[in-house]
């Protein structure tokens, strides 16, 4: 049984010009309930995603793609349609700190770096969702709080693992 079943459907953009890494994140995503994914290659591909569905309320997001990569993706976006309410998660494998705050100055809301930590991808998506959450109504929130209960205890099982 899909865990928020009763809830509006939360739909997530996962953006990465690599097969493998979206199947992962969808993956992931799919395990704590979300079935509603969405998935592109590049910024073009994105931006046409969010174009065509407006429940689309958090991105996954890689910087660097081939063509129009992460950063393009959401410069477009918040000049496009800068009322549109997307939390957008950086996912990259670049460690360059100037890359981070490029990020953050266009408009993404959090980030990882590659290889990620799945407890701590659980925790930043439940704290995307519930940032937007005003957005997509009161009965998201309950299905938050019960569902960041065994978040925070899959946190803190992963924070003790790595000690």
């Amino acid at each position: 049984m899909n865990t928020h079943e009763h809830w509006r459907p939360i739909h997530i953009l996962v953006v990465d010009d690599s097969k493998t890494m979206r199947t992962s994140i969808v993956r992931n995503l799919r395990r704590m309930g979300f079935d509603s994914t969405v998935e592109a290659d590049d910024g073009d591909s994105a931006l046409a995603a969010i174009e065509s569905d407006p429940l689309i309320c958090i991105a996954v997001l890689d910087l660097r793609m081939p063509g129009s990569g992460g950063l393009d993706f959401l410069r477009n976006l918040r000049h496009k349609h800068p009322d549109r309410e997307l939390q957008v998660l950086i996912l990259t494998a670049s460690r360059d700190e100037c890359d981070v705050k490029e990020a953050v100055a266009a408009g993404a809301a959090d980030f990882m770096i590659k290889p990620f930590n799945i407890p701590l991808f659980e925790s930043k998506i439940l704290a995307l969702i519930r940032r937007s959450s005003e957005k997509l109504g009161s009965q998201l929130g309950q299905f938050l709080v019960a569902r960041q209960a065994v978040s925070a205890a899959q946190l803190a099982m992963a924070l003790e693992v790595q000690r």
